[in-house]
């Protein structure tokens, strides 16, 4: 497994955290200080701004997570993916793709994500 999938696999458990100080444990080391998130509703800089923003998706969506659906694609420091956010009975309720940064010691440093467009 390479560097960036082992960070994917890490950052998508955070996601799927309920306790807003384990989550924080999980991300420190793979998000840089200044690390920036966003996706269509939200910008969030450094480790507890995301933390936080996991933390009101989940109480928005209880029992939900968050599972990869494709494969991590990668070249030089930049990575994209798919996902799905199923339910607890595991019915999806969004799709998207994240677009990754990562600086020299492989710490996330950008997240872009885009939800799929509805039909």
């Amino acid at each position: 497994m390479s560097v960036i999938d082992e960070v994917v696999c890490i950052y998508f458990a955070a996601w799927n955290e309920p306790d807003a100080a384990k989550r924080k444990i999980m991300l420190a080391p793979i998000w840089a200080e200044d690390g920036v998130y966003a996706d269509p509703t939200v910008e969030t800089i450094g480790v507890d701004a995301l933390s936080d923003h996991i933390g009101r998706v989940l109480a928005r969506l209880p029992g939900s997570r968050i599972t990869l659906t494709s494969a991590v694609e990668t070249h030089h420091r930049f990575s994209r993916f798919s996902w799905s956010r199923i339910d607890a009975g595991g019915k999806p309720l969004r799709n998207g793709v994240d677009f990754a940064e990562v600086d020299a010691s492989g710490r996330l440093v950008r997240m872009i994500g885009f939800f799929e467009a509805e039909k």
